[in-house]
């Protein structure tokens, strides 16, 4: 019985999937270092805040930090670096499992299938990750197991779906701020199940309503931040970044003496002219000014100098397309193994093709393709966050959209396979029946 047992499991091709993948992973490893630090890394590390005293941090939110607290606690070792990786890498393989499983049960075409998981795992510029102690790890595994959810949803819209997705998205957030768009990517895809599936109604009321009771959470979290340190908002990072794209685009002067301060500490160029970042400068504002006023000079910063925003915006756009989307930022033992091979520019052709795709298949079909319309609205969110919000470091911003691309492909590819299927059952059923008559 037993041995029937362990020969139904390992008949299934998830385990074929998972040698491949970490014998793959394996070869790329033994290229690189085992850990990879950032400057981040220690503000995650040496992270105290107690959020159940109303403690929250300037800079970071708490969930990175707590595993690693958590980790600390079950190992006080100074392999604490190395566990990290452990849990990171586990959580990853686990990712696999669940992509294989749920496009198993929702693709018609097993191909597409093999093709989105193998890649999935296989992509340096995503595993690697796992190495390095930054939130971007935990934030691409998580962020496909909760598009996973959001397509189980779609084909089976449960109430407990609906909620776990609402309480998930309230984790990314927690996890990395720049998730903050996912609140109306679930916002959207509740509106459109309630219109487009009255069957489901009642799914996507409920999830609507957790869903803000999650923004009241986001809120209430903001609400600490004012508390403590002085300004509503999650994190204090959306600010500095803010400032040096303002600073790059030179749009600081809003012509408003109520700015000459923040204007003057600008004009010092204590970092040089180059950027990306400006460190000591915006530091220095951060310190010296509340985030209300940063937020209210950097709005007369666009207000004041609207058409160099739309101007620079533009030229960012231009200029993104050749920046590469799947950079390594595991450092190699000795010189650069693996290249970037996917640049902007592919994902915003993706992006084009997707979005024709879905128009005629809907105009076709007569019907809205959900899961390609949920999952290329996220792709989208992560763009415009880039686009917005990023000054540098595009593709570590981008990294965990970038399984979704790969997802989106792979049900494309299996919507057309399953066309040309049903094409070539139709011409050999009209074969049959001329040779019939």
């Amino acid at each position: 019985m037993i041995k029937d047992l362990f020969k139904k499991i390992m008949s299934n091709k998830i385990w074929l999937i998972l040698i491949i993948i970490i014998g793959f992973r394996g070869i790329v490893y033994s290229f690189y270092n085992e850990v990879s630090i950032y400057p981040d890394t220690f503000s995650y590390v040496n992270f105290n805040e107690n959020i159940l005293k109303g403690e929250v941090d300037a800079l970071r939110t708490p969930v990175y930090p707590y595993i690693i607290k958590f980790i600390t606690l079950l190992d006080k070792s100074a392999t604490l670096y190395v566990n990290i990786t452990n849990l990171q890498e586990i959580v990853s393989l686990a990712s696999v499992i669940i992509l294989y499983t749920t496009l198993k049960k929702t693709m018609k075409n097993q191909v597409a299938n093999y093709f989105a998981t193998l890649v999935y795992g296989c992509l340096p510029a995503i595993f690697t990750y796992n190495r390095v102690i930054l939130t971007e790890s935990l934030s691409i595994s998580l962020y496909v197991m909760y598009f996973c959810l959001i397509i189980q949803y779609l084909k089976s819209s449960t109430l407990s779906k609906a909620i776990t997705l609402s309480i998930f998205t309230f984790l990314l957030i927690m996890l990395r701020p720049s998730f903050l768009y996912l609140l109306l990517v679930l916002s959207i895809m509740f509106l459109l199940v309630f219109i487009l599936k009255k069957e489901d109604r009642i799914s996507a009321i409920y999830g609507s309503i957790a869903l803000v009771g999650v923004i009241s959470c986001i809120l209430g979290y903001s609400y600490l931040n004012k508390k403590q340190n002085g300004y509503f908002a999650i994190s204090s990072v959306t600010q500095i970044n803010q400032l040096d794209n303002v600073i790059n685009l030179r749009i600081y002067d809003t012509r408003d003496e109520q700015d000459r301060g923040i204007i003057d500490i600008i004009s010092e160029w204590k970092d040089g002219y180059n950027g990306p970042w400006y460190r000591q400068t915006t530091e220095q504002i951060m310190t010296n000014f509340t985030v209300e006023e940063v937020d209210s000079f950097l709005n007369r910063c666009v207000r004041n100098n609207f058409l160099q925003y739309i101007k620079g915006t533009i030229q960012k756009v231009i200029d993104l397309q050749f920046e590469p989307c799947d950079e390594i930022y595991l450092s190699a033992k000795e010189t650069v193994i693996i290249q970037p091979m996917i640049y902007f520019i592919v994902i915003f052709i993706y992006v084009i093709y997707d979005s024709i795709y879905i128009l005629i298949q809907t105009i076709k079909n007569k019907k809205l393709a959900l899961v390609q319309t949920i999952l290329l609205i996220a792709i989208l969110g992560q763009l415009a966050t880039v686009i917005v919000g990023a000054q540098a470091e595009y593709s570590r911003l981008f990294m965990p959209a970038l399984p979704i691309v790969v997802i989106s492909f792979a049900w494309n590819i299996d919507d057309i396979l399953e066309k040309t299927k049903k094409v070539d059952s139709k011409q050999q059923e009209g074969e049959n029946k001329d040779e019939r008559n």
